[in-house]
């Protein structure tokens, strides 16, 4: 019944010799859509030939929808205020025109920054807004324009790239990169602030279209030419590389408001030598927008080969930007590099020989540890000595480890065999003169005090002492190796 109630409508409106226009809510608070509704019949060609640009100064067509005989519009008011809807005279629509009421949405607040007005074809441009929020729990999303020119490129983050917290507030700012690529005049429509809040409809904010007028680059110029400003980071070589040796010449090209395809590729610069032998290059691309900046990183690794011994020299390479400000070519270049090539054997020698001063100072290393803690400990052992025989048994415990000799040796031969390693010294002489006279004798205080003179005389590195345990590890090695072989 509803349906043919609905039907009966239609087709008494349409019957009319104009069409029924309806506007609702007539008044409503910013961040909220009115509904315009046209009925009538072939409404649809009537109203696309409508001159809606009074209407757009005031109310973002968000949305258009319906067949011929009904046009359903979403209209979003732009500011706060009385806005006038214009009137409408075209074929069957005769529409007078009448106000809309707009609050203040004291929930939001958004702060526009559109892009300029004029500027060249290859650079990058931003639209901004700042968005305040009296509750933190409201979710904001910057989305696109359902009806953004399409043709365009750009770069729509869905974060934002500052966000910050005032008691039980927040202000979160967003930015769209908008890439122009083509001179002439253009409008881009805004892109869109939505806020999810308490109720089930969500609010949504615009900014003006934005009208851009978009100037050449100069005749001479190739059109990929990248406008904004270039700069290059390269990494320096090594000093000395090997023949034949994986070598990756990294370098990083920084663009601001230059898109990531007009960044250069510097390994076409590399060019062609005979010794070289240049492999695919990797590349790494990465966008990063930050207030009105649209900054582009290209990260380049360019693994190569040099396979001839000599002098190594990395060739200038350069790019080129047109800086908008001077309207000037400007040209970035880098430094030359020089690696000396070194032939892989003799890379193998010099490794060869460093591992073996590395492993002979590690062995000299520990002998001195070892020496001076077998001295510590003979010396603690002869300060605790009670008896010429106590002095004797330490003496010959530190020469069996020392010296890796036997422990059973007569006081005579004891110091011929830590005389032929070590200065016959004075205190040896008394030591041993004096344990042979006492025969092993209760008074042990004279032969303490010679041993411990001795003690505090032994060398922290013996040389001799170093050879001999060599040679001993020696034999050791080529008994080991006879054995398992």
């Amino acid at each position: 019944m509803v349906r043919f109630v609905h039907l009966v409508v239609l087709v008494l409106v349409v019957g009319n010799s104009y069409a029924q226009v309806s506007i609702y809510p007539k008044t409503i608070m910013l961040g909220l859509p009115v509904i315009m509704v046209f009925v009538g019949k072939e409404v649809e060609s009537d109203f696309e030939k409508v001159n809606k640009s009074q209407l757009k100064k005031q109310f973002e067509i968000y949305d258009v929808d319906g067949d011929s005989n009904r046009i359903r519009l979403i209209l979003y008011p732009k500011q706060v205020g009385i806005l006038k809807v214009p009137a409408m005279q075209q074929g069957q629509i005769n529409y007078q025109g009448e106000n809309i009421v707009v609050t203040e949405n004291d929930e939001v607040n958004v702060r526009w920054k559109a892009p300029i007005s004029k500027t060249f074809a290859n650079k990058v441009v931003t639209w901004q807004a700042e968005v305040s929020l009296v509750n933190a729990v409201n979710n904001v999303s910057f989305e696109q324009h359902p009806h953004f020119n399409n043709k365009l490129s750009y770069n729509l983050p869905e974060k934002p790239f500052i966000s910050s917290s005032v008691l039980f507030g927040k202000t979160e700012t967003f930015s769209m990169s908008i890439m122009l690529d083509k001179a002439g005049k253009t409008k881009i429509r805004s892109p869109v602030v939505k806020v999810k809040n308490a109720t089930s409809r969500p609010w949504r904010f615009f900014d003006n279209t934005a009208s851009l007028q978009v100037l050449p680059l100069p005749s001479y110029l190739p059109i990929t030419t990248p406008v904004g400003r270039l700069t290059i980071v390269m990494e320096e070589l090594p000093l000395f590389i090997s023949t034949g040796e994986l070598v990756n010449l990294k370098w990083q090209v920084l663009g601001e408001h230059v898109p990531t395809n007009l960044l250069p590729n510097l390994s076409q610069q590399l060019g062609y030598q005979q010794a070289v032998e240049w492999l695919s290059p990797r590349s790494v691309f990465k966008t990063n927008i930050k207030a009105l900046a649209h900054n582009s990183e290209v990260t380049v690794s360019q693994p190569f080969r040099v396979n001839s011994a000599g002098l190594f020299t990395l060739p200038e390479m350069r790019i080129s930007y047109f800086e908008t400000k001077t309207q000037q070519l400007k040209d970035v270049f880098t430094q030359k590099q020089f690696v000396w090539v070194v032939p892989i054997w003799l890379v193998w020698i010099l490794s060869s020989l460093v591992y073996l001063l590395v492993i002979v100072v590690a062995i000299v290393f520990s002998m001195v540890v070892w020496q001076a803690i077998t001295k510590a400990i003979l010396l603690k052992n002869l300060r605790q000595a009670k008896t010429i025989g106590d002095i004797w048994k330490h003496c010959q415990i530190w020469s069996s480890r020392m010296l890796m000799g036997e422990d059973n040796l007569s006081v005579n031969a004891w110091q011929n065999n830590v005389s032929n390693y070590f200065s016959n010294s004075e205190s040896l002489i008394n030591l041993t003169n004096y344990i042979n006279q006492e025969n092993y004798g209760l008074d042990s205080d004279k032969a303490k005090k010679f041993a411990e003179i001795w003690a505090q005389e032994l060398p922290s590195f013996n040389i001799k002492l170093f050879r001999m345990l060599l040679l001993k590890w020696q034999n050791y090695l080529t008994v080991f190796i006879k054995r398992n072989h």
